[in-house]
């Protein structure tokens, strides 16, 4: 990852226009160490996405619902509000025992808004 393009994409429009170097300094780090922790928030949403469609296509609300509380916790971290918003949707969807074909919608929304933060990293979305 350019480090340019990272910060573009997660420093600029889905951290609420806070910079890599304003954010880094407010929690004491460096600048690559919170680049770094964004990349790892980057793969591992990309990880807690395939689980979450696996748990959706085996009816398994009760996984499904954990890996979406996963993946809002972590959106939240970084504060990718809308990515954290649809997670919770989807979180609140499985505990509430909705259909698969339900929450597979919900995934889709997620995954698109997860898929915008891919491309702005050039990475591969969760499709």
């Amino acid at each position: 990852l350019r480090s340019s393009s990272l910060e573009r994409a997660i420093g600029g429009s889905v951290l609420e226009n806070r910079s890599f170097e304003s954010k880094a300094a407010e929690l004491g780090i460096s600048v690559e160490t919170y680049r770094s922790m964004v990349r790892a928030f980057v793969q591992d949403t990309a990880s807690q996405l395939r689980e979450l469609e696996s748990a959706i296509a085996s009816d398994d609300n009760e996984v499904a619902g954990r890996a979406a509380h996963a993946i809002a916790g972590a959106a939240e971290n970084f504060e990718c509000i809308r990515l954290a918003e649809i997670a919770r949707e989807v979180q609140t969807a499985a505990r509430n025992g909705e259909s698969s074909g339900a929450l597979a919608q919900r995934h889709d929304q997620l995954c698109a808004q997860f898929a915008t933060l891919a491309q702005r990293l050039e990475l591969p979305d969760c499709g």
